[in-house]
């Protein structure tokens, strides 16, 4: 079998929760959302789910967002699920203002991030101008149901209706509640690719070029964010990959003011 974790979430216990994906052998090897939880002391918690793991086979994405509110209930991301406190699924999702929240993400999956009110947001591929161009989109959900109040605004990095593909490599929220997304451009341009949209989902036009900011890193111009991350100060933190003059990928980090 092959698992791989995506997240983690420490509790106010000390116990530690991890969201990803588990491996199991049916048709072959099929991958479903999973979680596990370990006791401080990294043993597992045998207290939760079945031996300490919960896998959910009607969901065959992983678990990129956490969520915890105060009576202990669980919330997951980018398929929304719920919950208890013992790693039992819920008929029903019943969103709730949370204490704590974490997110990540494989380049693979869609990404997620839950807000403090319990909202949450996945961004992920859109629809494009015919077969060939697909834009990153991005929804607020409340519960399992779509926010018809947030703009699913297409993020277009290549900035054309031509054969570009643009995926989504990571997203944090600002403090405004500004949120911001790194992504990649198959066919399009290359280097650090931020784009920002407003609270209510549209593109906040005073970042960058009309929301969207495109930087070469490297010696070479063949660059690719991977990850970012708001710091308490408000600057805006991204880490990826860039060529150096030899063509080796080296790692590449990145600040940019508010």
């Amino acid at each position: 079998m092959s698992d791989f974790a995506d997240t983690v979430l420490i509790q106010p216990d000390g116990k530690i929760l991890v969201g990803g994906q588990a491996g199991i052998s049916r048709r072959g090897i099929e991958l479903f959302a999973a979680m596990l939880r370990l006791n401080p002391n990294g043993s597992l918690d045998t207290t939760f789910g079945t031996g300490g793991e919960v896998v959910n086979t009607a969901n065959s994405l992983p678990i990129t967002a956490l969520g915890l509110d105060a009576s202990g209930n669980i919330f997951t991301l980018p398929t929304p699920a719920e919950y208890d406190s013992s790693g039992h699924a819920k008929s029903a999702i019943v969103p709730a203002a949370l204490t704590s929240t974490a997110h990540g993400g494989s380049v693979a999956s869609e990404h997620a991030v839950f807000l403090p009110d319990g909202a949450g947001l996945v961004a992920g591929g859109g629809g494009g101008i015919g077969r060939c161009d697909a834009d990153i989109e991005v929804q607020r959900l409340l519960g399992a149901t779509p926010d018809p109040s947030f703009a699913t605004t297409p993020i277009d990095f290549s900035g054309s209706e031509g054969c570009t593909r643009d995926g989504t490599r990571g997203m944090d929220v600002q403090a405004d509640g500004k949120v911001l997304v790194v992504g990649s451009s198959f066919h399009g341009p290359s280097g650090f690719l931020i784009a920002r949209l407003n609270a209510d989902g549209t593109l906040d036009t005073s970042f960058g070029n009309n929301g969207v900011v495109i930087s070469a890193i490297g010696a070479n111009s063949q660059s690719e964010a991977s990850t970012v991350l708001v710091q308490p100060d408000g600057k805006i933190l991204v880490i990826g990959t860039a060529e150096d003059a030899a063509g080796n990928s080296d790692l590449a980090v990145a600040r940019y003011l508010p």
